[in-house]
């Protein structure tokens, strides 16, 4: 099974841009963005009046909260919203609590859920990556994972449980298309790390690194990044889950 059919779409940036328009049909919209403009910030009060009251005690979502994320999901649909992501790193972004409105106890079960996620996604990773070492040189190669889909349902799963019907609709509406990137695509690109050891040249015997990542999608996209002069500790940290299988002498 594929990325695309999962319905899943890569974001690599946090702001969601709306497409680019052609001169042409950009010029007479002037009057429309300055109406747009005065609709969108009375709506930007409207959510700052409302607050963020926590959920109350029968699990419903506070009105607050209901109304902040209306808004912004009609933000999202005019395509002019910043996407606040769930994970910072590898824990809960405080803002997307903030903006969902979870309780201490929603957060913690939601982070649970998506810890046991995350193991398997990185177990799956580490198990199935081929370790190729030829000097200075070390190639991490991942195939596309068959536990992907399964991983897939196991993290919305855990949001929806924690979220509920509502909420979770605006985490659709709102979130969806970051949920891939901050979890690794649900490992379905095949992707390769390259990394180099390289001489310092300051010449003080410090030891450098250079890393390649390159993933390719089934349907044939691909990206690539590229990071150098990085020490032992950082080269681990953006290898990710990978890190771990790199040689100990290396």
């Amino acid at each position: 099974m594929t990325l695309a059919d999962w319905g899943i779409r890569v974001r690599l940036q946090r702001a969601v841009v709306a497409p680019a328009q052609s001169q042409a049909r950009a010029k007479p919209g002037a009057a429309d963005l300055q109406r747009e403009n005065a609709r969108l910030r009375t709506e930007i009060a409207s959510l700052r009046a409302a607050g963020a009251p926590a959920p109350g005690p029968s699990g419903a979502t506070a009105v607050g909260t209901s109304e902040r994320l209306r808004v912004l999901m009609n933000l999202r649909k005019s395509q002019m919203s910043m996407v606040v992501g769930l994970l910072s790193g590898s824990r809960l972004d405080e803002h997307f609590v903030e903006l969902f409105g979870l309780s201490p106890e929603e957060a913690q079960k939601l982070q649970a859920g998506l810890d046991a996620a995350q193991k398997r996604l990185h177990d799956a990773m580490r198990a199935h990556a081929r370790v190729e070492r030829d000097g200075d040189k070390v190639t991490i190669k991942v195939p596309p994972l068959e536990e992907g889909p399964a991983i897939y349902d196991q993290t919305t799963s855990a949001i929806q449980d924690v979220l509920g019907p509502e909420r979770m609709a605006a985490f659709s509406a709102l979130e969806a298309d970051q949920l891939a990137a901050e979890m690794n695509n649900f490992g379905a690109e095949a992707r390769t790390l390259s990394i180099t050891r390289q001489p310092d040249p300051a010449g003080d015997g410090r030891v450098l690194y250079s890393l390649t990542d390159y993933k390719k999608t089934a349907n044939g996209g691909y990206g690539t990044s590229n990071s150098t002069a990085l020490g032992p500790a950082q080269i681990r940290q953006f290898s990710g889950p990978l890190g771990d299988l790199l040689p100990a002498d290396f």
